[in-house]
């Protein structure tokens, strides 16, 4: 079921400037009633592969202190670009993403590596959460998967995350758009 905008807690890695995409902070201003929407900016200047750390700890926090009317998690990263009147096509439109059922959603989102998605593996730039996966899933719940020599990335967070929550019986889906700073 579709997330009411009031029970949503975005968590937004601003990586590695501290900074996000005008897009974002419209979007997050304009699509979510204020003053109840709960955002969580995490700064994190260090490398991409810190990237599953500092989604463990904000989601952990918000769980921790957040009372039980937080069903949903948006996360974004901080050149997330989502469109609500998108200017080219209806296909590049977030709404879809919003209204969409599914326990886990994620958008189309321009990486360069979209041909990754395969029905099970979304991307973590733009990506919607039930509360209950991160309740039933043990954590970490995002990391990457390193060869036994450590020499070498066997999967992203993006497809670990992704294939245990299948495993546990959750659903996962695509749906809507959202730009990415390096696509469109």
């Amino acid at each position: 079921m579709p997330p009411k905008p009031e029970n949503c807690c975005a968590v937004v890695l601003t990586y590695p400037y501290h900074a996000l995409s005008v897009e974002l902070s419209l979007f997050l201003l304009n699509s979510t009633p204020r003053p109840t929407v709960r955002t969580r900016f995490f700064l994190d200047a260090s490398a991409r592969h810190h990237a599953p750390l500092a989604r463990n700890k904000s989601i952990a926090d918000a769980l921790a202190q957040e009372e039980i009317s937080i069903t949903h998690f948006l996360l974004f990263d901080w050149d997330s670009r989502p469109v609500i009147e998108p200017k080219e096509s209806s296909k590049k439109d977030i709404r879809p993403w919003l209204e969409a059922d599914g326990d886990i959603v994620g958008a189309v989102y321009p990486t360069g590596n979209e041909h990754a998605w395969d029905g099970t593996t979304v991307h973590m730039g733009c990506l919607r959460v039930a509360r209950a996966v991160f309740e039933k899933l043990p954590q970490p719940w995002f990391a990457f998967e390193y060869s036994a020599d450590g020499k070498e990335v066997l999967k992203c967070e993006c497809t670990s995350f992704t294939e245990r929550a299948k495993i546990a019986g959750f659903s996962i889906v695509q749906a809507g758009y959202c730009g990415h700073w390096r696509g469109v």
